[in-house]
């Protein structure tokens, strides 16, 4: 979700050979999560020993993922649920790679398997992502 590089030329590729995608990271290191409430709240989880030059823990990345917290909440999901499925849209993606740190984490990522967005859900989540 927030960084969508591969959408514009593996994706297509993908779709044209007939092969899957595997997405790294789509937590964005677990900022997607909803866990980190400010660019100074890494002080435990994987971004408590990132490198500065980590691109998903900023302000602009907050503001969003605030957002995409309380679409989450209306849609009666977490919000690692909504950042998975939303991955997990795309007839591209085979899998997601997800890390948990608890069995209720790997429960609630698994979850996110069976739950479907409409498109008037897709369009919203568009418009929070896409937003400066």
């Amino acid at each position: 979700m927030l960084h969508r590089e591969a959408e514009k030329e593996l994706f297509p590729a993908c779709k044209k050979l007939g092969v899957g995608n595997i997405v790294y990271s789509p937590l964005a290191h677990g900022v997607l999560s909803g866990k980190y409430k400010s660019i100074d709240g890494a002080t435990e989880g994987r971004l408590a020993h990132w490198q500065p030059e980590n691109n998903f823990l900023t302000e602009g990345n907050l503001a969003k993922v605030e957002n995409l917290n309380t679409l989450a909440a209306e849609y009666g999901m977490t919000s690692a649920q909504l950042a998975l499925r939303w991955c997990l849209r795309r007839p591209e993606v085979a899998a997601v790679i997800v890390g948990a740190s608890t069995p209720k984490q790997l429960d609630e990522n698994c979850a996110a398997g069976n739950i479907e967005l409409t498109g008037e859900q897709l369009q919203s989540i568009e418009a929070v992502i896409a937003a400066a």
